[in-house]
């Protein structure tokens, strides 16, 4: 979904889930889920700037007036970002869709069922998105329906 956006209005776009698998390969970490929650959970705890950094570093360009950055996942990483890039604005969008809806996205994608889904989230890496993160929100956005959908509600809000 967040591609997709990021096409719509011609931003540059990047994601802490990438930056992990780069960073996997760049220090022969196994690339499976379990090891890049555990590296993921290892740059949050003692290499966050550096992290946030390599992040920033693909969206953050010629004067773009936006750039898109997925899978944000604890409050101390948006207060980071933020602050890396004032006084430039950084604008949190969550991304809501039901139990339901994410389950049968990621039984498709992944092959998860409720049980595996329910590991993912008691992760460490996981546990702020619905609570802490949802509250900093500046938008939350409901992602129920197509990606395009819920990519139109965002450039609505971000662009009246």
């Amino acid at each position: 979904m967040s591609k997709l956006f990021a096409k719509e209005i011609s931003a540059k776009w990047n994601s802490f889930g990438s930056a992990t698998r780069e960073i996997a390969g760049e220090r022969n970490v196994p690339i499976k889920r379990e090891e890049l929650q555990e590296l993921g959970a290892h740059l949050i705890e003692h290499e966050r700037e550096l992290f946030c950094k390599r992040v920033l570093a693909p969206v953050l360009g010629d004067g773009e007036e936006y750039g898109v950055i997925d899978g944000l996942r604890h409050a101390n990483v948006l207060h980071e970002l933020r602050a890396l890039v004032s006084p430039r604005k950084i604008v949190c969008i969550y991304v809501d869709v039901s139990l339901e809806m994410r389950l049968e996205r990621v039984r498709k994608r992944d092959g998860l069922d409720a049980e595996g889904l329910a590991k993912l989230d008691s992760h460490s890496t996981e546990v702020e998105v619905k609570t802490e993160l949802r509250k900093l929100a500046d938008f939350i956005a409901d992602n129920n329906g197509t990606p395009e959908e819920c990519s139109s509600l965002i450039l609505k809000w971000i662009k009246p």
